[in-house]
């Protein structure tokens, strides 16, 4: 009887309790990161590339130090990074004035098929060819999507498995942050 009872009696509980606090916007690093589901990582150096982009130019990531940078690791066959591009195309356009680099690596796609898939979905962030897996070793990416946030200093601070509405409020707020951050 009292394992019946306790539905009843947790209801009426619930109900007398007063009102929850609304949630404060984070205020401290962990927070940010807790509330996007992003694994803090001790900062560490992002580890260095060189890749081309689908035009053949060279790209090496420490030249984007000095940027908060969204570094994607995607494939075109893969569903949830074709589902995530379109937020990390909104977040580029809206913060990459003001210092977010997003750069997405494609894993062993060809360059017409990365290229083909940039001009269907409207991408305008950089698309870099890992051909021989040689950056996705380095970052020991074991699954698609795969995302590392790393600081204007240059160190990663976080990584994210899995897709993520990067355009959100959250991800916005929290890339500010990272953005303001002068340590």
């Amino acid at each position: 009887l009292a394992i019946l009872l306790l539905p009843v009696t947790v209801w009426i509980l619930g109900r007398e309790l007063p009102p929850q606090p609304a949630t404060q916007s984070p205020t401290h690093r962990d927070d940010f990161f807790a509330n996007l589901g992003v694994e803090p990582i001790e900062k560490k150096p992002a580890p260095d590339f060189l890749l081309k982009d689908i035009d053949g130019n060279a790209v090496r990531l420490h030249d984007f130090k000095g940027k908060v940078v969204l570094l994607n690791f995607w494939a075109t066959w893969c569903p949830s990074c074709r589902f995530e591009m379109p937020s990390m195309e909104a977040v580029h356009k809206d913060l990459n004035s003001q210092g977010l680099a997003v750069l997405a690596v494609a894993l062993r796609d060809s360059t017409d098929d990365v290229r083909s898939f940039y001009n269907e979905h409207s991408l305008s962030f950089p698309a870099l060819l890992d051909h021989d897996s040689e950056a996705s070793e380095v970052y020991q990416i074991w699954s698609l999507p795969t995302s590392f946030v790393i600081n204007k200093h240059g160190y990663v601070v976080g990584k994210v498995i899995g897709y993520r509405d990067w355009n959100s409020n959250q991800s916005k707020d929290f890339f500010l942050h990272l953005l303001k951050d002068s340590t």
